[in-house]
C-alpha cells in the first residue's frame, strides 16, 4: 500500500515559495490539451519575458521533478528571449527521486524542508505518465527506441548542444558517436567539470552561460536567413 497525501493547493504553495527567488517577473498557468484516447488534460507553464520575440527557449525538467526545479536558471536565461517551462504530465512516483537534491538549493531557499515536500507533492500524483513511460521503456529508463538510432534522420539546419556534468552517471561518450553521425551538421559537446547529472543546479552559472550561447547563435542564424 503507498500512502498519498497529495495537496493541490500545498503543491502550489511549495512552488510559490521557490519561485520567489526569482528576480524577474513570471506567469503561472495552465495549458489545456487533449489525448489521443479523448481525455482532457492540462500542463502547469512558468513563462518568462513572454513579449520578447527573440527565438523562445522551452525547458523540460527530468524524472521526479517540477518547473521549480529551474529557479536557479530562469532569471539568466530569459533576460533577452522568452523562456517556457512546463511539468510533464503524470509525474514518476517519488521513490525514484534523488535524494541528494535538496541539498544543491540549500543557499537560495533557507527552509530545508522546501523542496523535499516539493518532490513529494509532484510525484505523489496519479502517475500516468509513469505508466506511459512503461510503454517506451526498458528496465530503469533504456529507451527501446533511443533517439541515437534516429539522429541522422534530423533536419541538417537544426544545430545540436549538448551538455554533461563530469561526474554524471550517463555515458558522455554518446556526444561523441551523435557527433560522428551527424559530420556535417552542428554538434556542440559541452561537458562541466566537478558536476553530476543536476548539473543545471550544481554548476548553474556555467550551464546557463552555454544554453544562452547556444541560443544566441540559433538567433544569429535566423537573421542571416531573413537577409536572404
Amino acid at each position: 500500500m503507498f500512502w498519498n497525501q497529495f495537496s493541490e493547493e500545498k503543491l502550489i504553495e511549495l512552488e510559490h515559495t521557490i519561485l520567489s527567488t526569482l528576480k524577474v517577473p513570471y506567469e503561472t498557468f495552465y495549458v489545456p490539451i487533449e489525448l489521443k484516447s479523448g481525455s482532457e488534460e492540462k500542463i502547469w507553464t512558468i513563462s518568462l519575458n513572454s513579449e520578447s520575440t527573440k527565438t523562445p527557449l522551452v525547458l523540460v525538467h527530468g524524472f521526479a521533478a517540477g518547473i521549480g526545479f529551474w529557479c536557479r536558471n530562469l532569471d539568466d536565461l530569459s533576460k533577452d528571449r522568452p523562456v517556457y517551462a512546463m511539468d510533464l504530465l503524470g509525474p514518476w512516483l517519488i521513490q525514484r527521486a534523488r535524494s541528494d537534491i535538496a541539498i544543491k538549493f540549500e543557499d537560495i531557499i533557507e527552509d530545508k524542508s522546501i523542496l523535499p515536500n516539493y518532490v513529494y507533492q509532484c510525484n505523489a500524483q496519479n502517475p500516468t505518465g509513469e505508466r506511459a513511460a512503461y510503454s517506451m521503456i526498458w528496465g530503469y529508463g533504456w529507451s527501446k527506441n533511443p533517439m541515437i538510432l534516429r539522429i541522422d534522420e534530423l533536419e541538417k539546419e537544426i544545430p545540436i548542444t549538448l551538455i554533461f556534468g563530469s561526474d554524471t552517471w550517463m555515458d558522455i561518450s554518446i556526444g561523441q558517436k551523435i557527433k560522428e553521425l551527424r559530420p556535417d551538421c552542428s554538434v556542440d559537446i559541452n561537458i562541466i567539470d566537478d558536476s553530476g547529472h543536476h548539473l543545471y543546479s550544481e554548476k548553474a552559472d556555467e550551464f546557463n552561460d552555454i544554453v544562452i550561447t547556444s541560443c544566441k547563435l540559433k538567433d544569429l542564424n535566423n537573421d542571416n536567413d531573413l537577409k536572404e
